[in-house]
């Protein structure tokens, strides 16, 4: 087995089945090279149905397993456990693929003598947003270089590795309910893999009403600063806490330039107000009230 597609999800069947008709689609591979792992992570299996229908069509292999203890760490890690590929595919349940986006991956990291290749991601918006949301790119993920080039720049949602680098890495449970399972993952592996960019390897994200707004912004970007921090802190203390030390500086410095910036250009201003909230997370992370993310699943 040559590829491994792994996917893990939480009751979103119907963008899970779009994810799976849109892999179907792949062109210019052997479907006998590349397996489809699907983990369940919803105790009643709320899944099943949507992948027991896919493999009555499906070009690939496909295995549905179950991760009954709800964590995203947990049900990554069962991926891993049940893959068979030289390659791990990453994708998320609520993505949907280019027709020739795991030939790209492939192919870059071939071309460029890579361990690890990683693509941008577009949003799809499912209703009317704010335009300084749109104008914002808060749901981008474009890297600003040419294909291979090194990147430091890391999601899971389009991540394509070789399965030997990750060695017996495992994504951290211990960050199961404020999340950056993935951050922390590749933390531990930038010094051991080339990872590069491939900018024609193109996922797109369906983007809900309840996550375009501004109180989720709020929320991601205050739990984007926790966990960086809390993430830094289990490698090096002292690092950590200079990061929360110079938050301090930048709370007070981050709302004075919303507020010159906020007349005569709001998208800008915004993202300094959102910075706002990062830095707050990344001093809050020393103190023990966490702002547990994925507690409600």
């Amino acid at each position: 087995m040559l590829i491994s597609i792994c996917i893990i999800t939480y009751k979103r069947k119907d963008y899970l089945k779009k994810l799976l008709l849109s892999l179907n689609e792949q062109e210019n591979i052997n479907y006998q090279d590349v397996e489809i792992i699907v983990v369940d992570n919803d105790i009643h299996c709320s899944a099943k149905n949507i992948v027991e229908e896919f493999k009555t069509i499906s070009k690939f292999s496909v295995v549905y397993d179950i991760e009954p203890i709800q964590s995203i760490p947990r049900a990554r890690n069962k991926t891993l456990e049940l893959s068979n590929g030289e390659y791990l595919a990453f994708i998320d349940d609520d993505e949907i693929a280019d027709k020739k986006w795991l030939i790209n991956h492939y192919n870059a990291t071939q071309k460029f003598n890579a361990d690890a290749c990683i693509g941008p991601l577009f949003p799809i918006y499912e209703g009317k947003i704010s335009k300084w949301i749109e104008y914002g790119k808060y749901f981008y993920r474009i890297h600003n270089s040419n294909d291979g080039e090194k990147t430091d720049l890391f999601y899971i949602g389009n991540f394509f590795v070789n399965k030997k680098k990750l060695g017996n890495t495992k994504f951290d449970n211990s960050l199961c309910l404020i999340g950056g399972e993935d951050t922390e993952l590749f933390h531990r592996l930038k010094k051991n893999i080339k990872l590069i960019v491939c900018n024609d390897a193109v996922v797109f994200e369906h983007v809900s009403a309840n996550r375009a707004n501004l109180k989720w912004l709020i929320q991601r970007h205050f739990r984007g600063g926790q966990s960086f921090v809390y993430i830094v802190k289990k490698k090096n203390l002292f690092l950590a806490m200079l990061y929360s030390i110079y938050g301090v500086f930048q709370i007070f410095f981050y709302p004075l330039l919303f507020l010159f910036l906020v007349s005569f250009n709001f998208t800008k201003a915004m993202k300094y107000f959102l910075k706002t909230f990062l830095v707050f997370g990344k001093i809050m992370a020393f103190f023990p009230w966490q702002y547990q993310e994925y507690k409600n699943r």
